[in-house]
């Protein structure tokens, strides 16, 4: 334990200030009063504050949001009210990239040197699936939903190329995106449910096609591609 504590004080360092940042956000929330409802309101006023610079905000706002684990809805439904539903849509698109690769930096940043070091077993196995092939597996669990930042995150903590977590975030996440965006209520609407699929469907066969590509075999699957440029952070 010791050796571990002297070879990592600067992420221990950072990782507590972190925390603290962490605990003084939810504390001024929670003083603040505000209620959830009145959130996207309150965020839809700052964002519109700031003019021409409104989509930089929605942008700055969704890489903070990967330290403060908040859910992006009302992000998106900010970014879709102001600048309606393409703008909203690409803006989103962005916003989410950002703050999945902002948080797969920080799993690998704190974790994945320990967990590289300690894994053992089923989780071992799960790792070296992921070290392999990633791409599908990172594109499943967007096109199914997974919690959001546990996906982010448990991806930076695993031996995935980070290539192919770029590639397969960015094609995953954009059936929900599409179909949150301009029908909103995906799961509950059956229209919205029946363009979810569809998008679903497209998206596999997009990736599947991506993944027989010579660019693929060379760039992204290729295990001389499989160190990550974060693998030693």
């Amino acid at each position: 334990m010791r050796k571990f504590i002297s070879g990592n004080i600067g992420k221990i360092v950072v990782g507590l200030i972190w925390v603290v940042a962490l605990i003084s956000a939810y504390r001024w929330f929670l003083d603040s009063d505000i209620p959830m409802r009145q959130v996207p309101r309150a965020l839809k006023g700052i964002v519109a504050s700031y003019g021409i610079w409104g989509p930089a905000v929605i942008l700055g706002l969704h890489a903070a949001r990967s330290f403060f684990f908040l859910p992006s809805m009302p992000l998106v439904l900010v970014a879709g009210s102001l600048y309606g539903p393409w703008w909203g849509m690409a803006l989103t698109i962005a916003g989410d990239n950002i703050s999945a690769n902002i948080s797969f930096v920080l799993g690998r940043f704190f974790g994945r040197r320990y967990v590289k070091q300690t894994e053992r077993g089923w989780l071992k196995k799960y790792d070296e699936l992921l070290t392999r092939d990633g791409f599908m597996a990172v594109l499943l669990m967007r096109l199914l939903y997974f919690p959001f930042d546990v996906v982010n995150l448990g991806s930076g903590l695993s031996g995935i190329p980070y290539r192919q977590y770029l590639v397969a975030t960015f094609i995953g996440l954009i059936p929900a995106i599409v179909t949150f965006t301009f029908l909103g209520d995906a799961f509950v609407n059956p229209r919205a449910f029946i363009v979810f699929a569809i998008l679903f469907v497209l998206t596999l066969v997009c990736a599947w096609l991506i993944k027989r590509s010579r660019w693929a075999q060379k760039m992204l699957l290729h295990p001389k591609h499989h160190d990550s440029i974060f693998e030693e952070l």
